[in-house]
């Protein structure tokens, strides 16, 4: 099939809607399934060489739909028609489709997190809406039902609202569950419903990573997080250890790590505090709200050690750092800036609390370069994860360049990792106040780059 030739998909199309409609011979069992169900392996090929060729000759139509999404709506659209259209004609149809899609209201939950009021707004196309705990024996005994008039108060403020989310689920008469969920984000998204939920998601990501640097979890609670797939762990099993004895049945050395903790949920701070991100998604054209908030999630990302493995780490630290201080697309010189801004806001100062001088400041981020470099473009980035040879010494990219294996260490990296996290994190936590405080005028973030 050419690129503008659609007759062989929608003659396979008819085929499928012809088996789709057909009614079940006598004593045949016929399932009834969606229409894309009854194409062909082969014809699905057709599909694909369809949406590749809307690709290259419309991306501005391709681009308002997830993929698999436009594959599926491609053989509905076609299925409706009498004739074969030009792929021309296919765009077209699938544009206006777009345009008539949304605003959308979606709800986004969030876990591990206490919403200290019923309902916040945090812009005006943003709420954070309180769980309610979801069974009649709990609403009682706690008083979390229907404890207060929120429901109102998010139609006033939104112009509509969802259900709420509950925290306890229960389905049938199987046992009551503790999804973990505290709450959700509400908003109003824009263009087709796939890419409205992912934006969604994206917001929510963006929020809880810029809350958890301006507002940290205290000691033994939990980082927030996105609800959607639950239930959240907020149980924490060590692992168990001890020195091994060789064909020893009768063990004399004592288990170690054998502890439970439970974790609580992390407390939601001040409304100012949870609209600061909303701000910065509100004035997104302006430069310092990308860098902030690119910033923020890749810092976010290499804070969670029980989730990521030193590799990406050591990859997220140093995409937060090139994200804030690049000096404009395609040009070099982050790092340059970093050295600048971290130094107005004494981070380095900071961390002489817990043994560093300038010198080992320097070390700290070589060294981590180093690990970022192998980690990214090393066929033995699995060594850092697994353990370096501590002997060896690793050829970097340059002349007479190495890193030496003790420095790509487990605990090596582990521990350098500490300081420039919380280097990070503090630069762009006072960032934030300084933008959210002046407009989010970036001649004023440019100037905090500067000497």
């Amino acid at each position: 099939m050419s690129s503008t030739d659609i007759t062989p998909l929608k003659e396979a199309v008819d085929r499928a809607r012809a088996e789709y409609t057909r009614p079940p011979a006598e004593g045949e069992t016929k399932r009834i399934l969606p229409l894309q169900l009854y194409m062909e392996e082969s014809e699905w090929e057709l599909v694909w060489e369809a949406v590749r060729a809307l690709r290259r000759e419309h991306p501005g139509v391709f681009i308002q739909f997830q993929e698999t999404t436009l594959a599926n709506l491609m053989i509905d659209e076609l299925g409706d028609l009498e004739s074969a259209p030009t792929l021309e004609e296919l765009a077209e149809r699938l544009r206006q489709i777009a345009e008539s899609e949304g605003p959308w209201l979606v709800s986004t939950p969030l876990t591990n997190i206490a919403v200290p009021e019923p309902a916040i707004q945090l812009a005006d196309d943003v709420v954070l809406w309180r769980a309610v705990l979801g069974t009649e024996w709990m609403d009682e005994r706690f008083g979390g039902g229907e404890d207060d008039n929120s429901e109102f108060t998010v139609h006033d403020l939104l112009g509509d609202r969802l259900p709420r989310v509950t925290r306890w689920l229960r389905f049938a008469e199987t046992e009551r569950i503790d999804t973990g969920v505290g709450g959700q984000l509400l908003t109003i998204e824009d263009g087709t419903g796939v890419l409205a939920l992912a934006r969604a998601r994206a917001k929510a990501q963006y929020a809880l990573a810029v809350w958890s640097i301006l507002a940290p979890p205290e000691e033994w609670k939990l980082l927030p997080d996105l609800g959607i797939w639950v239930q959240q762990p907020s149980i924490q099993l060590g692992q168990r250890f001890k020195l091994r004895e060789h064909e020893k049945w009768i063990p004399r050395e004592r288990v170690k790590g054998n502890s439970i903790r439970f974790w609580g949920d992390y407390e939601a701070p001040s409304a100012d505090v949870l609209r600061t991100p909303f701000e910065a998604i509100d004035n997104l054209e302006r430069r310092c709200s990308q860098a902030l908030l690119s910033a923020a999630l890749a810092r976010s990302q290499a804070s969670r050690a029980s989730r990521f493995v030193l590799t990406e780490r050591a990859r997220s630290i140093h995409v937060a750092i090139e994200c804030l201080c690049e000096p404009a697309p395609g040009r070099s010189g982050a790092y340059h800036r970093w050295e600048i801004v971290a130094q107005r806001f004494g981070v380095w100062g900071e961390l002489g609390k817990r043994g560093y001088d300038p010198q080992d400041a320097l070390d700290v981020q070589e060294r981590l370069k180093n690990a970022r470099n192998v980690a990214t473009h090393g066929a033995d980035a699995a060594l850092i994860d697994l353990g370096y040879p501590e002997a060896q010494q690793r050829k970097m990219q340059g002349k007479n360049r190495y890193a030496l294996g003790q420095d790509l260490a487990i605990a090596a990296v582990q521990a350098d990792l500490t300081p420039l996290i919380y280097a990070v994190g503090h630069v762009v936590k006072e960032l934030f106040l300084l933008m959210s405080n002046n407009n989010w005028d970036d001649t004023l973030f440019e100037a905090q780059f500067q000497r």
